[in-house]
């Protein structure tokens, strides 16, 4: 039973850290062409995402945003995973 969990636990975070790297809006944010957001920042949080989305009117790059949250969002749910296969794994790895 700690086998499962240990491939679990690996393919839980790796995936999470994977989508989390995907979801960087940072091309997107610089196509806005507004002076009140910072567009030199290596990443952004979903606060500045959302900033983002407020500050513009094209459909597109809305789009984009709100998906790059969704993925954001996505990859932070298999890191807490990651975190309850390792504690269901300590407790069902007992002997």
């Amino acid at each position: 039973m700690n086998g499962i969990f240990s491939i679990l636990i690996g393919f839980s975070w790796i995936l999470g850290m994977i989508l989390i790297l995907i979801s960087n809006p940072s091309i997107i944010i610089s196509k806005i062409k507004t002076p009140e957001i910072i567009t030199n920042k290596p990443t952004y949080g979903f606060k500045h995402i959302r900033e983002a989305i407020s500050l513009t009117s094209d459909k597109k790059i809305i789009e984009k945003l709100n998906r790059k949250i969704l993925i954001r969002k996505i990859g932070f749910s298999f890191l807490t995973l990651t975190l309850i296969f390792f504690i269901l794994g300590g407790i069902f790895g007992q002997r």
